[in-house]
């Protein structure tokens, strides 16, 4: 289903609305902000930027189309474990996992980069990162990684929430193109992670692979 307002069109899965499910935050350097609540969601501005994102596999995508003003999604659910009896506290670590590029037809002088921010945040605990890309001329390559740990109890939801922000640095002239991919690490290994989007099931612990690994597997 596409759905356009406000210069922002909006591409939907076709599945019932998750009222029960947080709210998840996009804006545009020319738009927003927009919230959504779906499983499923792509995103593209007048501007030029477009925002993806799958709940189901914790998977997250964004094109900056150059501006100064950002790029910037915040993706929330509501996760549980499950397999073990209620009431029991599952300590994980919440791990998003960052891959992109800048690319510029041209750029002189300093601060020439693009940039993208990452947070995870869990209740009042967070953690970020940010990656430059910098280049004078063509493509830049960036990965990394942010992470939190988190204590889920079985039966208890608990919301949880990343979020990339992306934009060029003052002295730039840069797109931005990146993808954050969650994962959850732990130790119950009778444990799975879900969500009210339908995230899961991901045994806990969930190997964490090498970026060459993720690299081979994503491009």
């Amino acid at each position: 289903m596409l759905s356009c307002l406000a210069g922002l069109c909006l591409t939907i899965a076709s599945v019932p609305v998750l009222a029960q499910c947080p709210e998840s935050a996009l804006r545009f350097p020319a738009s927003g902000p927009l919230t959504t609540s779906e499983q499923t969601f792509d995103i593209t501005s007048t501007d030029g930027s477009w925002i993806r994102g799958d709940h189901r596999i914790g998977e997250y995508s964004l094109h900056h189309s150059g501006y100064l003003a950002p790029t910037d999604i915040v993706a929330r659910d509501r996760f549980e474990v499950t397999g073990v009896p209620s009431g029991t506290p599952v300590s994980v670590t919440l791990r998003l996992l960052i891959r992109g590029w800048t690319h510029t037809d041209g750029c002189g002088g300093g601060g020439c980069c693009g940039l993208l921010a990452a947070t995870v945040r869990a209740g009042t605990d967070s953690a970020s990162v940010t990656l430059h890309g910098n280049t004078f001329g063509g493509r830049a390559d960036f990965d990394g990684a942010v992470e939190v740990p988190v204590t889920l109890i079985a039966g208890t939801p608990r919301d949880l929430e990343v979020e990339m922000f992306a934009r060029r640095c003052p002295g730039g002239a840069h797109t931005v193109d990146a993808t954050g991919h969650i994962v959850f690490d732990g130790t119950d290994k009778d444990a799975a992670v879900v969500s009210c989007k339908g995230f899961g099931p991901t045994t806990v612990p969930a190997r964490w692979r090498s970026w060459g690994e993720l690299k081979t597997i994503y491009r």
